[in-house]
């Protein structure tokens, strides 16, 4: 009880800091659904070469610009569109490794273009 007290006596008032004159020189911009994201879970993000961020998640594959997100498309994937994307990994020589949920199966995206891998390939 001494030690409540003392506590009490010695600590005065606690209050959190004031962040608005510390953050003055930062900017907070947020993207969602109206900017091409659809709704659902993220699972990974990473930026590749050319300095655009990739999305992968619940609905797929996404591009983002700075601006807007747009659905990655290749046409010799071999799980569908929609497939869930678990992993992005981005090669020191620039290769884009992507990795699928339930489907399974890696793609591999490099120079425009890409290439799937599936049970046939040993995965």
């Amino acid at each position: 009880m001494a030690l409540v007290c003392l506590a009490l006596a010695l600590g005065g008032t606690n209050s959190a800091t004031d962040l608005q004159s510390v953050l003055t020189d930062y900017t907070i911009a947020s993207w969602g659904q109206k900017d091409g994201l659809p709704l659902g879970s993220v699972f990974a993000i990473a930026q590749d070469a050319d300095g655009y961020l990739w999305v992968g998640g619940d609905r797929g594959l996404f591009r983002f610009d700075g601006v807007r997100f747009v659905q990655w498309d290749a046409k010799e994937r071999q799980t569908s569109v929609r497939s869930s994307v678990r992993a992005i990994h981005v090669s020191r020589q620039g290769a884009m490794w992507v990795g699928y949920g339930e489907s399974g199966g890696i793609t591999r995206v490099e120079g425009g273009q890409s290439r799937a891998f599936g049970r046939m390939d040993g995965l």
